[in-house]
Formats: structure tokens, C-alpha cells, sequence
């Protein structure tokens, strides 16, 4: 445990932390010496147990600001700064995987496998519903147009309305 781990010290990390947007520079073993602090800490005088009792609501808060920060470094998939906390870590690998599990786009639109599914608008239509009952146009022409769904792909190459660029 770091000697240094105090309510002040939590207190300043926890004001860093409100003071930016990106993640502030914690010690590795950061969870950890919280958590020895808080076991050694003097629970018998009324005093000691506020103090625990306001370490943990800034821990608390601390938390809630660094998950939010994580969350957006996954979505982005940015990597995260060193040295960070193994939980913290952990917490981001799990994002990533559920985000490359589900196939979220990444924030330039493109798939995880980095291909889109595009396609060259040939003539001028209004809109258009198609077989999967999502709705296009009005589309100008050579537009270029992401479509999702497979089956709509083929309706409107078959269609002569896209065709692939």
C-alpha cells in the first residue's frame, strides 16, 4: 500500500479527474490501495467513520467519472493512457469485445472488417420501400447509398435502381 493514500489524496485525484475529459494518469495499484486504506482506517471515533464514510462517496464518484471516460475510449477505440488499473483494463477489454461481438460500427461508419455496403444510385426515385420495410429516398443520381440488409442490396441492384460502385 502507498503511504500517501489519504482522504486529500483521494479528494485531488477526484478533482483531476472532474477537470478533463480524458482519463487522468492513477497508479496501477490505485483500487487496491483505496481499499487497504479504508480496511486500516479508525472506525472507532465518529470522526474515522465519516471519514471512511466520504472516502468511499468520492471513490464513488471517482469511479462513475473514469467508467464514463472508458466507455467513450472503447467506443472510439482509442487506447487507454498508462500506467491504468487492472480493473480499469479489464473493463475496457470487455467493451471492446462487446463491441467488436455485436459488430458496432467504429466512429467512421465502416464495419468492424472495414468494408461498407454501398451502393450507386443509377436513376432518380422517389422514395422507396424496400423488402426488409425500411424506407429510402428520395435518391438523386449517383448518389452513393449504405444499404444494411442483403436482400435490399439485390432489390434494387435487380431493380436497376443501384448497382455496385
Amino acid at each position: 500500500m502507498d503511504n500517501n493514500i489519504n482522504f486529500d489524496y483521494i479528494w485531488t485525484v477526484y478533482q483531476k479527474e472532474k477537470q478533463t475529459n480524458k482519463l487522468t494518469l492513477v497508479q496501477k495499484q490505485f483500487y487496491s490501495d483505496i481499499e487497504e486504506f479504508v480496511k486500516n482506517a479508525d472506525k472507532s471515533t465518529l470522526e474515522g467513520q465519516a471519514a471512511i464514510s466520504n472516502a468511499i462517496q468520492t471513490v464513488n464518484l471517482i469511479v462513475a467519472a473514469r467508467k464514463k471516460k472508458i466507455i467513450i475510449y472503447a467506443a472510439y477505440s482509442k487506447p487507454l493512457p498508462q500506467p491504468i488499473p487492472e480493473e480499469e483494463r479489464n473493463f475496457y477489454n470487455d467493451l471492446l469485445s462487446v463491441i467488436k461481438n455485436y459488430g458496432i460500427k467504429n466512429p467512421d461508419g465502416k464495419p468492424e472488417d472495414g468494408t461498407r455496403k454501398m451502393l450507386k444510385v443509377l436513376i432518380s426515385v422517389p422514395e422507396i420501400t424496400l423488402p426488409s420495410g425500411n424506407r429510402i429516398g428520395p435518391l438523386e443520381k449517383d448518389q452513393l447509398v449504405e444499404i444494411e440488409d442483403e436482400d435490399d442490396m439485390k432489390y434494387l441492384e435487380n431493380n436497376k435502381v443501384c448497382a455496385r460502385p
